[in-house]
């Protein structure tokens, strides 16, 4: 015994389990599925949305400063917020907590930080990079590091729309902003396409068959430009060549195409062709959920109008009284919109373990537990006690419980009231929190 027991004690220390607390969170790091990152999500998305959709305008559409022009101290207090915001949210990132791909949320501080840095660091830090900075003092093309920083834009707002895509309720919403986004940059690049093509003075002037669409569109509005030495004033407004050039990419990807604004020259036509491709694609992958996200939506309406047809025929098969299937229908129509077509929970429920069944039942049984009777019980009886408890549900005019019948279970009204009646005659009234039975 003696031998056995310094052998015992001879053992290595790892040997023996230890049992102690688990760590908590370290300081400072943010819960991944917190309320705080839910909502910051939304922030960062909606900015995002925003960059997304003017910087590419700001960038084509030249003119468009002067037009903003009284606006600039509003619109550069709302650069500085947007700016402000990416950056915080690139430090944010680095103490968001993430989940690993063996299914564990990951709280270690560096773990986040490498897991980020080979991830999205990159794409974030450089969309959150003010071009301006980079133009004035490193000299760089302005068109070029927008473009750069616009498709890095693009890349967030793409991911950020795919994790949307997950929530039913919002995928339809989603799928007409990806196409009116889309429509966007395209229209940007049409109206590029166009001013390129009218820069061509010589080709303008000499060939009148290769004009292209701008050049069309003063024409029939009017407002034809004036050529100069290195370049033209007049022509449409702002508004009226950006919205020709929407609604020229939204008639494409929608094969719709009345032909009013049309390609003349070969840039505008290959470009046309793309357009159009990628139309065909995003009315694939897009639009190609809609018709199973409608159906998801009106699934509950579908299982209703199914199982009040077969209640009918049932009803016409088995000959019932006008009464009872007055009674019958009552009953169905009162329990679906009280539980919002969910016949079993317990079924809704199984997939869960016992713990969190009992605690969910303990909730939906609280007024029953709450009892004087169950004041003392323990934790674990209540539990054992909700698993058990039903809840029942009555239409007017119904009858629970019949004089004679034998009772075995203890009801408790919850909501409503209750008549004791003795040939016809009204005995006693129960009302929310009485008891009776067995």
């Amino acid at each position: 015994m003696t031998s056995a027991l310094r052998q015992f004690r001879g053992q290595q220390k790892n040997d023996i389990p230890e049992y102690k607390m688990a760590s908590r969170m370290p300081y400072g790091v943010v819960l991944h599925c917190g309320t705080f990152r839910s909502t910051w999500d939304l922030l960062i998305f909606i900015c995002t949305i925003y960059v997304a959709a003017l910087v590419p305008y700001q960038s084509v559409f030249k003119d468009s400063d002067y037009v903003l022009q009284k606006y600039a101290h509003s619109l550069i207090n709302l650069s500085s917020f947007l700016l402000a915001v990416f950056i915080f949210d690139v430090i944010l990132n680095f103490r968001t907590t993430f989940v690993s791909k063996s299914g564990n949320v990951v709280f270690n501080p560096s773990l986040i930080s490498r897991n980020y840095i080979r991830s999205w660091f990159v794409i974030d830090l450089f969309a959150a990079i003010p071009i301006d900075l980079f133009t004035l003092f490193l000299n760089f093309p302005k068109n070029t590091l927008t473009s750069a920083s616009n498709s890095a834009t693009d890349i967030q707002v793409a991911y950020k729309l795919e994790l949307l895509t997950q929530y039913g309720a919002i995928a339809l919403t989603v799928s007409v902003l990806i196409f009116g986004m889309m429509a966007h940059w395209l229209a940007c690049v049409w109206y590029l396409i166009g001013w390129n093509e009218l820069n061509n003075i010589h080709r303008v002037i000499n060939d009148t068959r290769q004009v292209g669409w701008l050049y069309e569109l003063s024409n029939s509005l009017q407002r034809n430009y004036v050529v100069e030495v290195t370049n033209f004033t007049g022509g449409p407004t702002m508004a009226e060549r950006y919205t020709t050039s929407l609604y020229f990419t939204l008639s494409s990807l929608t094969s719709v195409g009345f032909g009013n604004v049309s390609a003349n020259t070969n840039n505008e036509k290959v470009f046309s062709v793309l357009v159009m491709l990628i139309g065909a694609l995003m009315h694939a992958v897009v639009f190609g959920n809609v018709t199973a996200i409608i159906q998801r939506m009106y699934a509950r309406r579908s299982q209703y109008d199914t199982r009040m047809r077969d209640m009918k025929e049932f009803f016409a098969f088995a000959q019932i009284d006008k009464n009872l299937q007055r009674r019958l229908i009552d009953y169905f129509n009162a329990t679906w919109s009280k539980r919002k077509g969910m016949q079993q929970v317990d079924s809704t429920l199984q997939t869960f373990p016992s713990n969190l069944r009992g605690e969910i039942f303990q909730h939906l049984h609280s007024q029953f537990l709450n009892l004087p009777v169950f004041q003392y019980t323990s934790p674990s009886c209540r539990n054992f006690i909700a698993l058990r408890v039903q809840r029942m549900f009555f239409t007017p005019d119904e009858f629970l419980v019949y004089e004679g019948d034998s009772l075995s279970h203890i009801y408790l009204v919850i909501s409503g009231s209750m008549e004791v009646s003795r040939d016809g005659q009204i005995t006693a009234i129960f009302g929310k929190g009485d008891l009776f039975g067995y």
